[in-house]
């Protein structure tokens, strides 16, 4: 909880200047929020936070993960087994969001079906399948499944994404690649 503030302004700033809010209004805006912060007028919850991000949003905002520019949303990078069967993805999560393991076992091919298994602190596991074009991604709200079209044949194609909420069940937040048969 301690990084989610600094994290908070870098998800305000970039609303706003979505929103067509001058550069010099954005770093008031951010000056403004570091002094609520400091005087304590600025309260915080986690619990909060998490339905912070519509679908639409959220997608358009999965374009600039990976950017030098982008703070808010880290890749998590996967040990990787293959063999002749396929490719299993381990995600080591250290209890982070209370799961501590992500494994995908995939078959082989780029639109190959992923057996997902997430294991919980306390041990627990649930269970989900899906395909294999995904990248795992943390933000301060949650871990995200994102989906890209792999060999996009427009610039359309290459803005597509989908973006699924890790959980028990895993919650699509939105999906602007549609179809998938579309694209094999």
């Amino acid at each position: 909880m301690n990084f989610s503030l600094p994290l908070r302004a870098t998800a305000i700033i970039l609303k706003k200047k979505e929103q067509g809010v001058s550069v010099q209004v954005t770093k008031l805006g951010c000056l403004t929020l570091v002094s609520l912060a400091a005087t304590g007028c600025l309260s915080a919850s986690a619990g909060s936070e998490t339905g912070a991000m519509s679908g639409g949003s959220l997608c358009d905002e999965s374009r600039r993960w990976g950017r030098i520019d982008a703070t808010h949303a880290l890749q998590v990078v996967p040990q990787v087994f293959e063999d002749e069967n396929g490719r299993l993805y381990h995600f080591d999560l250290k209890g982070r969001g209370g799961l501590y393991y992500l494994d995908a076992r995939c078959g082989v091919g780029t639109y190959a079906e992923c057996a997902f298994t997430a294991t919980r602190s306390t041990g627990e596991r649930f269970q989900f399948s899906d395909i294999s074009t995904f990248g795992l991604w943390e933000t301060q709200y949650a871990y995200y499944l994102l989906y890209r079209v792999v060999t996009p044949k427009s610039a359309s194609e290459r803005r597509q994404r989908r973006v699924v909420q890790l959980g028990d069940p895993p919650v699509e937040i939105c999906n602007q690649i549609g179809d998938y048969s579309n694209l094999m």
